[in-house]
């Protein structure tokens, strides 16, 4: 197989990366949150309990890349 564009390479690539970031937090951290997060919120049914943690698991991997940039935006004030 011969790959003629190399865009595809790194969109593939970047969807193989986030996709095991977020299956591994999923594992560790926020797996463990599921329970906190439903017993903080008094969902009126069931729909809406699945649908809110779909939700915050769907914007996990878009968090990240946008709290690694600011991250890397605020570690560049920092005098060392």
């Amino acid at each position: 197989m011969r790959i003629k564009d190399t865009s595809t390479v790194y969109s593939y690539s970047i969807s193989v990366c986030m996709g095991s970031f977020v299956f591994g937090y999923e594992l560790s951290s926020f797996g463990n949150l599921n329970d906190l997060i439903i017993a903080a919120n008094k969902w009126d049914s069931d729909l809406q309990r699945d649908q809110t943690i779909l939700l915050l698991s769907s914007v996990l991997a878009l968090a990240a890349i946008f709290g690694k940039i600011r991250f890397i935006q605020e570690l560049a004030f920092i005098d060392i």
